[in-house]
């Protein structure tokens, strides 16, 4: 058993950091004032990858803590917080999906800014879950 959790360990460490690197050039997606349908199409791909990449930060975060917190139950035997995290979890996605969702229907029935305002809303709320995650325990 004690060889697992160094094996998990080691490998939620090196997973951790191998996705940081890649997250530490941020991705900078621009729009033009009054922008071309081919332009649009470039920064609603270019918001796909933003996302993409902090969705990879925040997997990582979310395991590297919930790591921690199965350490602090092993440590402690309180199961509470590492079930409260897990709902916190739950509970973010769902806000951040309906936060998204007023702003998308506000920009109807403009699609193309509809999705946009959708993936941008997304975006900035994973990215602040993210620093959030950052605070030590």
């Amino acid at each position: 058993m004690k060889k697992n959790k160094s094996a998990l360990c080691f490998f939620l460490t090196l997973l951790f950091f191998w996705a940081q690197p890649s997250m530490a050039t941020k991705l900078q997606c621009t729009l033009k004032d009054n922008p071309q349908p081919e332009h649009l199409k470039a920064y609603t791909k270019c918001l796909d990858a933003k996302l993409n990449r902090i969705q990879q930060q925040q997997d990582s975060w979310v395991q590297k803590r919930t790591f921690e917190l199965s350490e602090l139950v092993n440590e402690t035997g309180n199961t509470h917080v590492s079930s409260l995290f897990k709902q916190s979890i739950t509970a973010k996605d769902k806000y951040i999906q309906k936060s998204c969702q007023w702003r998308y229907m506000l920009k109807q029935p403009n699609t193309p800014q509809a999705a946009i305002a959708y993936k941008e809303c997304e975006i900035a709320l994973i990215e602040q879950f993210i620093e959030q995650l950052k605070t030590a325990l």
